[in-house]
């Protein structure tokens, strides 16, 4: 059981921030590229964890385009 329950995300919820599929956020997981603890048969992600993650991988091209400029 989670204690702090507001500290973590679901995967689905991952996904919708960083703007890929649930998948796709379990197979970056896999890869060790975001850190996830496993919970039964779910993944929960810190949210602290998923914050510097998300500056790696910006969910809009304006912030990609920002980069590169």
């Amino acid at each position: 059981m989670i204690k702090n329950r507001g500290s973590y995300y679901t995967t689905i919820e991952a996904a919708n921030i960083l703007g890929f599929t649930p998948d796709h956020v379990r197979r970056l997981i896999q890869r060790g590229k975001i850190k996830a603890e496993k919970l039964g048969t779910c993944w929960i992600i810190k949210k602290t964890d998923l914050t510097i993650k998300r500056q790696r991988f910006p969910r809009d091209k304006d912030a990609q385009n920002a980069g590169s400029e």
